[in-house]
Parts: C-alpha cells; sequence; structure tokens
C-alpha cells in the first residue's frame, strides 16, 4: 500500500494508526515530499499534516528532522488549501519547527488572520500563537500582533482556554 493510500485508510482518530503509518513510512526518502503533496488533498491532509508534525516534533531526531526552505516554501504555499480544523491546527502547530521568510509572510499573515477567526478554539489559540512566531519575525506585525492580543483577552466571549494561551505569549 502507498503512503498516500494508508493515510486515505486512516479513521481519522487512531492515534496508534496514524502512528504506524509515520513507523512504516517515514524512512522513504520521499516521505516529506509526500506529506507536502497531501496537503492538498482534502481527503488526507489531516493525516499528512499530523505526520507532518509528528515529524518535526519528533524527539528522536536521527535524520535531524527538519525542512529545508524549498520544503517549507511548499507547506505554507498550501496554506489556502487547507480546509478543515485539523490540518489547520497542525500546521500552526508546525510554525515554531519552520524558518520563515520573507517570501511567505504575506500569505502566511492571511492563513493566521482567517485562523484566528476559526470555530474551534484550539485552533483560534495556536493562531494567536503563530501571530507571535510570525511578528517575532517580521518586526511590521508587532503592533497588530500586540493590539490582537490584547483585543482577544480583553473580550469576554473568547474562550478561557485560548486567553491562557495567549497570556503565555505575552
Amino acid at each position: 500500500m502507498s503512503q498516500q493510500n494508508a493515510i486515505k485508510s486512516w479513521d481519522g482518530k487512531s492515534k496508534d494508526d496514524i502512528q504506524a503509518i509515520f513507523a512504516e513510512y517515514s524512512a522513504q526518502d520521499d516521505f516529506i515530499y509526500s506529506l507536502i503533496c497531501g496537503l492538498t488533498e482534502p481527503e488526507i491532509q489531516d493525516g499528512a499534516s499530523w505526520l507532518l508534525k509528528h515529524f518535526l516534533e519528533a524527539k528522536k531526531k536521527p535524520k535531524n528532522n527538519h525542512l529545508n526552505p524549498a520544503q517549507t516554501q511548499q507547506v505554507l504555499s498550501t496554506l489556502h488549501q487547507l480546509n478543515t480544523w485539523p490540518s489547520q491546527l497542525h500546521i500552526l502547530q508546525c510554525l515554531p519547527y519552520l524558518t520563515l521568510d520573507k517570501n511567505s509572510k504575506q500569505s502566511l499573515a492571511a492563513f493566521i488572520r482567517l485562523t484566528m477567526q476559526s470555530d474551534n478554539k484550539m485552533v483560534r489559540a495556536w493562531a494567536y500563537n503563530g501571530f507571535y512566531l510570525l511578528a517575532q519575525t517580521f518586526t511590521e506585525y508587532q503592533t497588530e500582533m500586540h493590539d490582537c492580543l490584547t483585543l482577544a483577552l480583553n473580550d469576554k466571549d473568547e474562550a478561557a482556554s485560548v486567553k491562557a494561551r495567549i497570556r503565555k505569549l505575552v
């Protein structure tokens, strides 16, 4: 079975099953390329984004798990195609492991602004984290980021978990 088909067969819930897919395919030379391609396919983007996040977060890094600049650019070029909250969340959680460059800053800022409006509070929390990272890299976003964080902290309707994440940032 191909990596893409294995991800398609994942039920979207079983951590053991998705980790088994990682164990089986992560050593293949085209693993990252296949995951990046999967981000553009709605039926597998949740699994592909989870696997990418797992790859980047891996505690044991025998392959020095990181993306090169071209791979990072490819991931960031898919942001507008991420249609589900899990895929959006996973990519937002990948941001601390990516080297952001000026070529993708506008599309990343647009994605972050969009996800800060998500119905899912985890996505919103990680979007604020992403905006913080963006502003740390590109100072022209610092005022807007500060204003957004302040507004969210003062919003009586914002979830406590989102506010807690923001407080960690400030």
